[in-house]
């Protein structure tokens, strides 16, 4: 099965193309998120690369306790984010598709509509 680009599967590894604002502002929205891991299978569209790399940087904050990361837990906690982020790419694109939709929307999602209907309500 082939892959949209913005979802290529990267080999365990390899370095994974990011755009280093595109992290930040990742980050920085990560920060506002709430503490559960939402389903991502099933989404109209389908998941977003940056969606399925927060809910990856999520699981690896509740797995390791790190919260903040320091000089100290930098790499390893970035090279567990990248090994979630692929493995979970690569999980979504090979289920089947859910005969229902998500119960939630992930955060990232629910983010965006209300910053949209901020600008529309102004």
């Amino acid at each position: 099965m082939k892959l949209p680009a913005s979802l290529s599967y990267v080999p365990i590894g390899a370095p994974m193309p990011h755009l280093s604002h595109e992290r930040v502002n990742l980050r920085r929205t990560i920060a506002n998120m709430c503490r559960n891991i939402t389903t991502l299978r099933g989404l109209e569209p389908l998941a977003t690369a940056q969606e399925i790399e927060a809910a990856a940087r999520q699981y690896v904050r509740k797995i390791s306790g790190v919260q903040k990361t320091s000089p100290a837990t930098d790499a390893a906690f970035e090279r567990a984010v990248l090994t979630i982020t692929q493995a979970s790419t690569q999980l979504l694109h090979e289920l089947p598709p859910r005969k229902q939709p998500p119960p939630t929307l992930p955060p990232l999602r629910r983010i965006a509509l209300a910053k949209a209907a901020t600008v529309t309500a102004s």
